[in-house]
């Protein structure tokens, strides 16, 4: 008899690291609507007046939910009303498709893994 392990869940957590003027934040594990504050907090610690431009580095995201699609299109926003420059990097091809689907591709323009 074989018994299946539960699923594995990978909560999110952030790296980041600061070249004035540019700073990259890289996501790891699964962006959902339980983890999205801790992107949304990752990119608030960073200076607006030294980090003009903020790339979000998505290659060890896993998976990223509806919620986590609005919190990335979120933080686009906010840095954009702010003259802050955001772009996103190393989306892999099952989040890829997801913005593809939703449109969000277009607005984002993600550049993939």
């Amino acid at each position: 008899m074989t018994i299946d392990a539960p699923p594995t869940f990978a909560p999110l957590h952030t790296e980041t690291e600061a070249h004035p003027p540019s700073a990259v934040v890289r996501l790891c594990g699964e962006m959902d609507l339980s983890t999205v504050g801790i992107l949304r907090a990752a990119v608030s610690r960073l200076d607006p007046g030294r980090l003009r431009e903020v790339r979000l580095d998505l290659t060890q995201l896993s998976f990223c939910d509806a919620s986590g699609l609005a919190e990335l299109v979120a933080v686009h926003q906010a840095l954009g009303r702010e003259r802050r420059a955001c772009s996103l990097h190393g989306v892999r091809p099952n989040i890829l498709r997801l913005m593809h689907i939703t449109g969000l591709d277009r607005a984002l323009r993600p550049a993939p893994l």
